[in-house]
């Protein structure tokens, strides 16, 4: 195996996401990092790039630290402790019970509910396709699929929030409130110049870190 080195950076944070693991119980074959990943954006196959916000993405190889390369040196390790915590615990403790909330009130329900109106309205015009273009009755089907899984998304999203938002919670009560809120505060202090994206996607990362720091500060 080809050794890595680390920076000092790189160790400090390594070290404290291993006992962070450790803390929270989280076993090796599910994250065992050994380095640290600087991205600000990560490939997904034929899908495009994804950006890298913050520590959000941290555990998206499980024996990397991924983190936003943008950030790099602006944040300091004891910075970046509050928000992996974060994010471990979103992941390995909270998004199972997510995933499976999500599935029972809202992919279930919908996808059962767009079939049969699909198929009901499908069949009110099966006439008409019958005299249109061969290409129509699939152009349908994408149709009534989209807008299933666009509907989809939209419901599901605060469900997502939620749990962010409950998983600062918890790490705040594992690595502490004030360490947690100075960390997102640092985050937002930055502005969002160092961001890849469009601005959508800013506003987005903007209204969720204001959301995030309004939530400690309500508890």
């Amino acid at each position: 195996r080809i050794r890595i080195e680390l920076d000092d950076e790189d160790k400090t944070i390594l070290e404290d996401t291993k006992d962070l693991c450790q803390r929270l119980g989280i076993p090796p074959v599910k994250f065992n990092p050994y380095r640290v990943e600087w991205l600000d954006r990560i490939p997904r196959d034929e899908t495009g790039r994804v950006p890298v916000l913050g520590a959000e993405q941290c555990t998206v190889d499980p024996s990397l630290i991924t983190l936003q390369k943008s950030l790099k040196g602006k944040l300091d390790p004891k910075d970046w402790k509050p928000l992996i915590a974060s994010t471990l615990i979103l992941k390995y403790r909270l998004m199972g019970e997510v995933t499976r909330r999500v599935f029972l009130r809202v992919v279930l329900p919908l996808s059962t509910t767009f079939v049969i109106v699909g198929v009901a309205l499908g069949y009110l015009l099966l006439p008409l396709f019958d005299t249109w273009p061969q290409v129509w009755p699939f152009l349908y089907m994408f149709a009534v699929f989209l807008s299933a899984l666009v509907t989809i998304l939209v419901l599901a999203s605060p469900s997502v929030e939620r749990a962010v938002l409950e998983a600062d919670r918890h790490a705040a009560a594992f690595v502490g409130s004030r360490e947690l809120l100075d960390s997102l505060r640092k985050v937002e202090s930055l502005g969002l110049e160092s961001l890849e994206g469009g601005s959508r996607t800013r506003r987005v990362l903007g209204k969720m870190l204001v959301e995030r720091i309004n939530s400690l500060l309500s508890g």
